[in-house]
């Protein structure tokens, strides 16, 4: 349940366009093995957890387990095909420019995945705080239409805007960079920080906010109800969700700031910057880490996760 952003993905291309110094043979050898090992175990990961959660009885019979397979088939397109489409013009450098129609397009088949990762995950958080404070509420959520409203509306928010950045008249939009690869032309500085606050900010913002609700009035229950084998394993479910937010903010905001504060040892230094691109496109490899624990808790009762 992985989260992250492509504005993101573009700052780290848009931070080298001025100043660049290109990796070492071994340093850009090193990043590339580091990134197959990585995603390639995160892929088999999420395969492993999408079969758990197709073939095992209790976890079908779970309101969430479509919205937990549907953020996992996101995780797992972005680790083997998002991240290393992205990775390529790292690899081929500034002697292979991409077109203007490829840079144009790139958003559809790159960065789409990382603000419908990022709706995906606040949609789950607001579905399990809405069955931790309503339970009556909640089954109105739990109809077929509700789920389906649920897994289609992450596509239709991040296509509103994605389709905004690949108008031909766009003024923030992806063109061929100097350095190799594409990069943001930012002629619209009010759509760049539209397209980072609801691609990235809110969901971000509005999924902590869930989990943290969720944790805390599972704590609050567990001290009024006693530690009862129900109450023991709800805890254990909000701790592990509220793991997996930290983790998508360990892994999304240091990029963040390293780029936007620290640009220049960025641009300077090839470890920094790809040790800040691992960072980055880990965020969909281990997240099936939180994934596999929150299942194999919802395994011991799915009474406790309707």
């Amino acid at each position: 349940m992985n989260t992250s952003n492509s504005t993101i993905n573009n700052n780290l291309t848009l931070a080298i366009i001025n100043i660049y110094i290109p990796p070492t043979a071994s340093q850009l050898l090193a990043w590339i093995i580091a990134e197959i090992l990585t995603c390639g175990i995160g892929a088999i990961a999420n395969v492993i957890l999408l079969l758990v959660i197709l073939f095992h009885q209790p976890l079908r019979q779970s309101s969430s387990s479509m919205l937990i397979a549907h953020s996992i088939l996101i995780d797992l397109y972005t680790c083997p095909i998002a991240v290393s489409v992205g990775a390529i013009p790292t690899y081929l450098g500034p002697d292979y420019p991409r077109s203007e129609i490829y840079c144009r397009f790139a958003p559809l088949w790159v960065y789409l995945v990382y603000p419908a990762e990022a709706w995906a995950t606040m949609l789950l958080a607001i579905h399990r705080l809405a069955a931790s404070l309503s339970p009556f509420q909640f089954a109105k959520l739990k109809t077929r239409r509700a789920i389906f409203i649920l897994v289609a509306l992450p596509w239709c928010a991040t296509l509103s805007i994605v389709a905004w950045q690949v108008r031909p008249t766009a003024k923030y939009r992806m063109i061929p960079g100097t350095a190799g690869g594409c990069v943001y032309q930012i002629g619209d500085p009010q759509a760049a920080f539209l397209s980072t606050l609801f691609g990235t900010y809110l969901p971000t913002a509005v999924a902590g906010f869930c989990y943290l609700s969720f944790l805390v009035k599972t704590v609050w229950d567990s001290q009024k109800r006693g530690q009862s084998l129900r109450v023991k394993q709800r805890l254990e479910i909000s701790r592990t969700l509220m793991l997996s937010f930290v983790w998508h903010c360990v892994a999304l905001y240091p990029v963040m700031i390293v780029v936007t504060t620290f640009s220049g040892a960025y641009n300077t230094l090839p470890q920094l910057r790809f040790g800040m691109k691992w960072l980055l496109d880990s965020l969909c490899a281990l997240n099936p880490v939180c994934s596999a624990s929150c299942i194999g808790i919802i395994c011991m009762s799915v009474q406790i996760f309707p």
